[in-house]
């Protein structure tokens, strides 16, 4: 490409760019074409030097900034201050330090998130947080964002001599992954290991739960009405929807509340541990109920999973998937799993992300379409259709059915 090509091109993405800070940006399958499109160009730009100082240098300072300013609290400050239209300068944040040394940290600190982007500085030289980190401006986020940090980092780090010891094959013991090895707790469940630190299993139990908040909702990718309203049968059973492991219903109340004409009952199922601090709800019920007995909705239009079969092993998620054929009324009851499916070309980081997450806690991992068709079929159901998330980092979904 030449110059005045090249220059049109950065044109675009400044215009881009701004559009995008005022609110005007692109939504949906776009805006994640773009973010893929400029990430490859990024990576297309670097030099040999540029990836490796990426790598061994520039991820460790950024994770090391925001826990600072995290710790500091200086995200909530910032947007605080926004949204009462009184917006803090650079020097103002700098001020509030007590002495010089620590002055000069601040002002350090908030070159570095100027630079990484999690902070952002408007026309006037105020600082505004980011949108992409508006999460680390709520105190409750960011006061365990150091205990998620410490919790994951020491087992992504203890993952190669893991593999190494194992001779580089993926574990497959969920008792003996990189986690029991970080905390010398060998043959001891992740549950196990949380229990032994509660405010770090608060803290890794309030990411998992912001993590799914983000994710794709389940009439995004499938069409709820005309795939289960329409087929909604009163006499064969009062229910719509069994949301299994659903902890306290969140995602069947974000369906409900997008189609409120919806009819039927929606339940929630998970431990009872798991369920005892869910605010009531009067649009989806939450009741205590251990997936691997039996099913104690029958019948239903539509049992729902998601996030949840990727934390078991292809084992465990036939006894579980055979719990609900159990349940399911052939040609009537659907069960949908909306997991991830890992594309055979060109997977999202995200979805890598996941899949070496799973490997680093739990020693399972996401699934390819293949594999989901095998585990499914083990448990005597039959896959129909896969619906694709158009982002290809979201979650897809699986209907599956009981044959007669």
């Amino acid at each position: 490409m030449d110059h005045e090509n090249a220059s049109k091109v950065l044109e675009a993405l400044q215009t881009l760019r701004s559009s995008v800070a005022e609110g005007n940006g692109p939504d949906g399958e776009l805006r994640t074409k773009l973010k893929d499109a400029v990430r490859a160009t990024h990576l297309a730009l670097e030099s040999e030097t540029d990836m490796t100082t990426r790598v061994l240098v520039q991820k460790p300072v950024e994770e090391l900034t925001v826990r600072l300013a995290a710790d500091l609290n200086i995200y909530h400050a910032v947007a605080t201050a926004s949204a009462e239209q009184h917006a803090l300068s650079f020097e103002h944040v700098v001020s509030k330090a007590d002495n010089d040394s620590a002055k000069s940290l601040r002002s350090r600190l908030l070159r570095a998130l100027l630079a990484f982007g999690s902070l952002e500085q408007n026309d006037e030289g105020s600082l505004v947080v980011a949108p992409s980190a508006m999460m680390l401006s709520d105190p409750a986020f960011a006061s365990l964002f150091g205990k998620r940090q410490d919790f994951l980092n020491a087992a992504y780090k203890a993952l190669p001599s893991l593999l190494a010891a194992d001779d580089y094959r993926a574990p497959v013991d969920p008792t003996h992954t990189a986690l029991q090895r970080a905390f010398s707790m060998n043959g001891k469940s992740i549950f196990d290991v949380l229990q032994t630190q509660p405010e770090t299993g608060n803290a890794f139990g309030q990411l998992m739960n912001t993590w799914g908040a983000h994710g794709s909702l389940l009439h995004e990718v499938y069409d709820v009405e005309e795939m289960l309203a329409d087929g909604f049968d009163p006499s064969i059973s009062d229910v719509m929807l069994v949301d299994v492991g659903g902890g306290w219903g969140q995602k069947s109340i974000a369906v409900k509340r997008a189609l409120p004409h919806l009819l039927g009952r929606f339940i929630s199922q998970d431990l009872p541990h798991v369920i005892l601090a869910a605010p009531p709800s009067d649009l989806c019920e939450i009741t205590a109920h251990d997936f691997f007995t039996t099913q104690p909705i029958k019948s239903p239009r539509c049992f729902y999973i998601r996030q949840t079969l990727h934390n078991w092993s292809d084992d465990a998620c036939v006894q579980i998937l055979q719990r609900l054929h159990e349940a399911m009324r052939p040609e009537y009851t659907k069960l949908l799993l909306h997991e991830q499916v890992v594309p055979q070309q060109s997977p999202s980081t995200w979805t890598v992300t996941q899949d070496f997450n799973m490997m680093t806690l739990l020693a399972t991992s996401e699934r390819t379409e293949a594999q989901w068709r095998d585990t499914v079929a083990r448990s005597g159901l039959q896959v129909v259709t896969v619906y694709f998330a158009r982002d290809r980092a979201s979650e897809s979904v699986i209907e599956i059915v009981r044959t007669p």
